[in-house]
Formats: structure tokens, C-alpha cells, sequence
């Protein structure tokens, strides 16, 4: 026990030694790197704003004169010697507790975790959409357009984090949509209440996500049972998608994302395999966002063809 307790202050007094020696921890740049990855991957806190990450990189490296513009093989300053010898001191605290809990069973076991960060996170949004269902017979001799005037949309989403890169999330849906004649076109729904489900896995680089969806859904499909009068009827269908999120503007209270979806939907019972895109703009003000979107998918029924436009907004809020 005794020769274990040197070594745990050897080791602080190694790191303590070193800290104050150096004038300071420098990160040389790798291409691909930009500035607000290097803040978030080695400084605690939020990346934006007067305090963020960001805006204390850049006190602390005055030589950059435009955080856009770096360059491999710069030198960047990522901590001065004040900010490390708190750092460290924070981390012998740290490891002299470790020594202490572990003194009892006889083992000297130092685990020093990073808490800044909880593994799960949970959001949701409300959507308003107006939704346009049009069905064209194959021969494109006979169309109709039928029309959801205010078609709602709730969602959960909860994300957990397998560590700085990578993320795999659950969401789960409801909507409802109730489509109305247009012209002289008459409509019955058996069902305007739709829900959904959605696995996804995504890769993290700075403030950019790519990866991958899997579910399925409830989607509208409509049925002319009689000359201009059509059943809108609903059936299980699953999609696989790919999914991009991309910072495009950034400012001390705003972030700016683009979100791009693009993918296909499985067949079903006397229902072809179908494509869907689907886009949208997330502007971002702390845990709030805004964001307009469209989505727009084609799948086919084996008597015809069939498209639904979404045109709407959504509020988000990060819990």
C-alpha cells in the first residue's frame, strides 16, 4: 500500500513539475482541422459565444489574425501555464481521492473520467406541415390532388453518446393528417393519426454529423373507390436513409445548420419501392431551434402512382 501511494505522488509531482515548467501546451495542425473542432476537442465548455472555447483559442493565439484560416503544421497555443497549473491542481485532488476510496480493499486503482459531457441527451419538436397527396393512373390519363391542410407532427428524440465521435439515437413519431377534397374530388380517411419510429447512427466531425437511418412508418396511400371518390388508408413501411447535418454559418447567438436526407422506402403489401429526400434549415439559439423544412417521396401502388409534398416549420427544444 505504502510503495502504491509513492507512486501515485510521484506521478502528480511529474505532472505538476511539467506544467509549470512549460510555458504553456501548443497543438500542431492536422490537415482537415478547423479551429472550433481543435477548441472543443481540448477545451471545456461550449464552443460559441464571448465566453466560449472558441473566443478563448483565439485570446490566447493572437497570431491568428482569421479563424478561418489555418494551416498544417501551425503551432496553436491550447493552454497557457496558469489555466494548466489549475488544471492540474483540479487533477490531484482528483487522484488523491481516487487513492484514498481505493486505500479500504487494499488496490491504488486512479480513474479519472470526464463528466463535462452526459452519455444520453433528449429533445423534442412540434412540426406544422401542409401536405399535397397526388395519384396518377399508370397510363397518366386520370390525376388527382388531395390535400392536408394542417397536418401535425410530434416527436422525441433521445441520443446517446458512445464518445466524441459517434452518437446513436431513438426517435419516435406522431403525426396527423386529414386530407380534403380538392375540386370535385370526394375523400374519406380511415385513419389521420400516423406513427413512426427511427433508428440512427451517426459520425461526428466538429460540428458536422453524418450517418445513417433505419425505421419505419405509417404513410398515407389513397384509393379511388368510385369515379372521384377516394379512401386514404395507411400501411407499415420501412426506409433506410443517409443523413447529413452542416454548420453553414455561425455567429456569437446563432448557429445555422443544413440538414440533407436522402433514401428508400421498402415495399409493402401491393406497394412498390418508393425514394424519399427530405431537407431542412435548423437555426439555433442555445436549446431552441427553428427550422423550415420540405419532404417529398414517390411510392407506387400496384393501380398507381403516387407523390406526397410536406411543406412546413418546426420548433426543437434540447432538454
Amino acid at each position: 500500500m505504502a510503495v502504491s501511494r509513492i507512486k501515485v505522488y510521484v506521478l502528480l509531482a511529474s505532472i505538476l513539475y511539467s506544467s509549470l515548467s512549460l510555458g504553456g501546451l501548443t497543438y500542431t495542425v492536422k490537415p482537415g482541422d478547423t479551429l472550433s473542432e481543435i477548441s472543443q476537442d481540448h477545451l471545456p465548455g461550449k464552443i460559441y459565444g464571448p465566453n466560449g472555447s472558441l473566443a478563448r483559442l483565439l485570446d490566447l493565439n493572437p497570431q491568428i489574425k482569421n479563424p478561418n484560416l489555418i494551416y498544417p503544421n501551425d503551432q496553436i497555443l491550447i493552454n497557457n501555464n496558469v489555466e494548466l497549473a489549475n488544471s492540474v491542481q483540479e487533477d490531484k485532488v482528483l487522484l488523491k481521492q481516487a487513492a484514498t476510496t481505493k486505500a479500504s480493499t487494499n488496490q491504488t486503482e486512479i480513474v479519472l473520467e470526464d463528466n463535462s459531457k452526459s452519455q444520453w441527451s433528449f429533445d423534442g419538436s412540434a412540426l406544422l406541415s401542409l401536405s399535397y397527396l397526388t395519384t396518377t393512373e399508370p397510363n397518366d390519363v386520370k390525376q388527382a390532388t388531395l390535400v392536408s391542410p394542417f397536418t401535425y407532427l410530434a416527436q422525441l428524440e433521445t441520443t446517446y453518446h458512445w464518445s466524441e465521435k459517434f452518437v446513436s439515437s431513438l426517435n419516435i413519431q406522431l403525426q396527423k393528417a386529414s386530407y380534403k377534397k380538392v375540386g370535385t374530388a370526394e375523400v374519406t380517411n380511415d385513419s389521420s393519426t400516423y406513427f413512426g419510429a427511427h433508428l440512427g447512427s451517426h459520425y461526428l466531425r466538429g460540428n458536422n454529423r453524418y450517418g445513417a437511418l433505419l425505421g419505419i412508418k405509417q404513410r398515407p396511400f389513397a384509393t379511388e373507390i368510385a369515379d372521384e371518390i377516394f379512401k386514404i388508408g395507411n400501411e407499415w413501411i420501412g426506409n433506410l436513409a443517409l443523413n447529413t447535418n452542416l454548420l453553414i454559418s455561425e455567429s456569437d447567438s446563432l448557429l445555422i445548420y443544413l440538414n440533407l436526407q436522402a433514401g428508400l422506402l421498402l415495399p409493402g403489401s401491393d406497394i412498390d419501392a418508393g425514394y424519399e429526400v427530405a431537407s431542412r434549415i435548423d437555426i439555433t439559439n442555445g436549446d431552441l431551434s427553428v427550422f423550415p423544412y420540405f419532404n417529398w417521396n414517390q411510392q407506387n401502388t400496384k393501380s398507381t402512382d403516387q407523390d406526397v409534398l410536406e411543406i412546413g416549420v418546426g420548433l426543437k427544444h434540447l432538454f
